[in-house]
Parts: C-alpha cells; structure tokens; sequence
C-alpha cells in the first residue's frame, strides 16, 4: 500500500541525506536541486505564453535560455566535478592563512 520511496522533492533530498553517500559528496544536494528546478522551468517555459513580443521569434524563450546554465551547474555539482575544479569551495581542506606570508628573499 505505501510506498517505500519519498515522491515529493523535498522528501526525496532528506532521503538522500539520511540514507545515501550523498551528504559526503560536495555539492550532490545542492547540484541536484538546481538541476531539478531549472529542468522543471525548462519544460515549463514551453507551456507558457511570452511576456514580451521579442520572445515571439526565438527558438527557446528567455527563461529557457537562462535555465540552461543553471542546469549544466547543477549537474556539475552533483558529478562532484564543480569542485573538484574549484578547490576553494571546499570549506573542508585548508586553505593557505594569508596572515602568514612568507618572506620574499632579496638577490644579493
């Protein structure tokens, strides 16, 4: 009778919280929720009727156009590739303390 899986997005973000590897992976939560909306957006922007007479010629509308972005960062971010290629996103490695400098050595 019920189902074992969560069926609404947020469900389904804490079911991938508690019960997968995907709070160890930096950005899969984050990458994931980006992906979804601005696919669902996508889609949507299809249905909707054109806020502005320029859209009317444009093969993909402008909330299309801006979706796809989002959707290639969201992507990143769940791959784990986004900050893998980003380092300083990591707030778990340390970065270098820029108080300490280290002394520049002068040519004699």
């Amino acid at each position: 009778m019920f189902r074992k899986l969560p069926s609404y997005p947020t469900a389904i973000m804490l079911w991938m919280y508690w019960k997968t590897n995907a709070a160890q992976v930096k950005g899969r939560l984050i990458g994931l929720m980006l992906a979804w909306i601005f696919i669902a957006r996508f889609f949507i922007e299809f249905v909707k009727e054109n806020q502005v007479p320029f859209e009317n010629g444009m093969t993909l509308n402008m909330g299309q156009s801006l979706s796809i972005p989002f959707i290639i960062i969201g992507i990143l971010l769940y791959s784990g590739k986004f900050v893998e290629w980003m380092p300083w996103l990591d707030r778990t490695t340390a970065l270098p303390d820029p108080a300490i400098q280290t002394p520049i050595k002068k040519k004699s």
